[in-house]
């Protein structure tokens, strides 16, 4: 979610990834059981397992049936057993502890990583949210819930998420990795935070600037950000208002570009062409495969984002780079108000949830952001 007035809209020449035929790219084949073939990174020793209630919304054919699907008695008893565990107090704010163990129905509701060659041991599976075609908290105040009246989320509640908390690996020796936070539409910075970073995030809201927010949300899970990287154009405040109170170390780990991402069109973001303005040729110049890397990426401007997913979903190199990713999908919402607005939308939900589920097939950690 960003503040409306810093939005970019769509020019130019860039949207190559724009085609039809490229947004659709990775939607599933009816009748097909894509999460049962081998691993489609062979970068990286994690698999993906979609849920149960995950693969009913992985057909292909959930456009024009997302409030059919999601209203089932089944599907909303699998979101229940997933938001229970996931904004717990024991998950949502850790607070440098280990995640706590699902019980097993939250288990079977929740979509999971595991490193094949390992039995199912807490660190050798890693529990996730399962994708789902509301693409927020499935009780938020959108579409549906205009017709069936039992959603009462706010469209900002972001308890929906299951991030990856690494305090139980490191308990066990492993030392912290070097931890580098990408935030591609940074809005007001560290704007109006006593020292740059909330004190804890209670309540789950993302209508916080969202740097500070993520910071604390991975600093809680053991993985403190050593580098952040923040791209904002239009930042609607300050700079002196935008850096805020942040103390000099965190100042000292933030690199903030107040310039557009330009990726250029997708052949040339595929080939790698050098490009000063390019994330993906920052991501790998700074970026190690044993680095932990957080993407956030809502800047509202579907060319150049779909641009970075569609180099992301086809190069797996890059891919393997990318621990964690947040993507607010612009999809039409089967006509139903999303809290769009006006902004230009891209492709449906098929082409979000089976975008979403190839980058997670390749061992990002990808989430539907607000």
């Amino acid at each position: 979610m960003r503040r409306k007035v810093d939005r970019v809209v769509d020019r130019g020449p860039f949207r190559g990834a724009l085609a039809d035929a490229e947004l659709r790219r990775w939607v599933i084949k009816p009748g097909t059981k894509p999460w049962k073939h081998a691993a489609a990174n062979s970068t990286t020793p994690w698999t993906y397992h979609p849920s149960k209630a995950e693969q009913v919304w992985l057909t292909g054919q959930a456009k024009g049936q997302i409030c059919n699907i999601s209203g089932k008695p089944l599907m909303r008893a699998a979101a229940d057993a997933w938001i229970a565990y996931s904004g717990s107090p024991e998950v949502w704010t850790p607070g440098g502890r280990p995640p706590a163990r699902p019980s097993p129905e939250q288990a079977a509701a929740l979509s999971h990583f595991a490193l094949a060659s390992k039995q199912a041991t807490p660190h050798h599976q890693r529990a996730i949210e399962p994708l789902h075609g509301i693409a927020r908290h499935p009780n938020a105040m959108v579409g549906c819930a205009s017709i069936s009246g039992e959603r009462t989320r706010s469209i900002f509640d972001l308890t929906y998420l299951v991030l990856h908390n690494d305090c139980g690996h490191q308990g066990q020796g492993a030392a912290k990795p070097t931890v580098r936070l990408f935030d591609m539409g940074a809005s007001k910075g560290f704007f109006n935070i006593s020292g740059g970073i909330p004190a804890a995030v209670h309540d789950g809201s993302g209508l916080d600037p969202s740097t500070p927010l993520l910071y604390r949300l991975y600093q809680d899970r053991c993985l403190e950000p050593d580098a952040i990287y923040s791209w904002e154009l239009r930042k609607g405040v300050t700079s002196a208002e935008w850096w805020g109170s942040a103390p000099a170390s965190l100042r000292s780990k933030t690199h903030f570009f107040e310039v557009p991402v330009v990726e250029g069109e997708l052949d040339e973001a595929l080939a790698g062409k050098p490009n000063p303005s390019s994330f993906l040729q920052m991501l790998a110049f700074t970026s190690r495969p044993e680095d932990f890397v957080v993407v956030k990426l809502d800047i509202d401007t579907p060319a150049i984002e779909q641009t970075i997913i569609a180099v992301l979903s086809q190069r797996p190199d890059l891919a393997a780079l990318v621990d964690e990713l947040f993507f607010e999908y612009h999809f039409d919402f089967d006509g139903l108000d999303f809290g769009w607005g006006d902004l230009n939308v891209q492709g449906d939900v098929d082409t979000a949830l089976g975008t979403m589920f190839r980058l997670r097939s390749l061992g990002i950690r990808a989430h539907f952001w607000i």
